[in-house]
């Protein structure tokens, strides 16, 4: 859903809550001092406002936990698109296909990886999971991750090279 149709479904219990937590936003993003930072906030609190139901325990750290996550993904996208020089490119599809190999393929080769190093890496690279995360949702054991996390890796790291 579009962020203007997410905003203007709100109802108006959830925009008294939005403005209840607004101060979390705020607060999680002003570390940063970047105004993108805080517009994801806003957004992501919006969304978790919108995604609540009382199942899933007080709504303000289930809103805190959305919007750290959604601030980490941005930063690391950030800082990703910082050490590759992509920061102020549009993303269009000419401009990524003429991405050095490095970036254009990336997501190619982590396709290619054998299943079990794959799940890894997508759920943590791609998806931008917490290794606990990652490990809960796999069912293995941290020896078991962290010997994939290496073997993923260092497949990525040839791949560089």
């Amino acid at each position: 859903m579009a962020q203007l149709e997410i905003i203007m479904s709100l109802t108006p219990s959830q925009q008294a809550e939005c403005s209840r937590l607004l101060p979390i936003a705020k607060e999680l993003a002003a570390r940063y001092r970047d105004d993108e930072f805080l517009s994801i906030a806003q957004l992501t609190l919006v969304e978790a406002v919108c995604q609540y139901a009382p199942w899933c325990g007080p709504i303000e750290p289930f809103v805190r936990r959305g919007i750290r996550q959604a601030i980490s993904n941005a930063a690391r996208r950030q800082g990703f698109e910082r050490h590759h020089g992509l920061r102020g490119r549009g993303g269009e599809p000419d401009e990524i296909a003429a991405l050095p190999r490095s970036v254009a393929g990336l997501h190619e080769h982590i396709a290619t990886l054998p299943a079990a190093l794959r799940s890894i890496a997508e759920r943590k690279w791609i998806e931008g999971k917490t290794h606990r995360e990652v490990r809960a949702e796999l069912g293995i054991s941290w020896e078991s991750y962290n010997e994939r996390l290496a073997a993923a890796r260092e497949s990525i790291r040839e791949f560089l090279e």
